[in-house]
């Protein structure tokens, strides 16, 4: 490889080297911690094989209690989604409304002027 070709395939692999010495770094800090041995990700992650982006990952201790937060948020979302329906008829009315209007008003000769 000619020296240009090189700079222009390291340019190219720029993004790549960045991730992997991302990832590096983030094996090395999870050595560092002691969790990156074999099995010991598994119990942190909810994957069934370790990976490193839920190494930080807590499991609720009980979900039973996030339960009445997730039903009162798909009661809200339950009804944004009605008033965003309510929402849309009511503009395609006034649109409709407008379109008409316009459509049966005479252009006047002081329009032009």
């Amino acid at each position: 490889m000619t020296p240009s070709e090189f700079e222009t395939f390291l340019q190219e692999m720029e993004p790549d080297i960045r991730a992997a010495d991302r990832d590096m770094r983030e094996i090395e800090a999870l050595d560092q911690k002691g969790v990156a041995a074999v099995g010991k990700l598994t119990s942190a992650c909810p994957t069934p094989r370790p990976c490193l982006i839920h190494s930080r990952y807590q499991p609720p201790t009980d979900y039973q209690t996030l339960r009445p937060r997730i039903e009162a948020l798909l009661e809200a979302h339950k009804q944004d989604i009605e008033l965003a329906a309510s929402l849309e008829k009511r503009t395609a009315a006034l649109v409709k409304q407008y379109g008409t209007h316009v459509s049966h008003c005479e252009p006047t000769a002081s329009i032009y002027l």
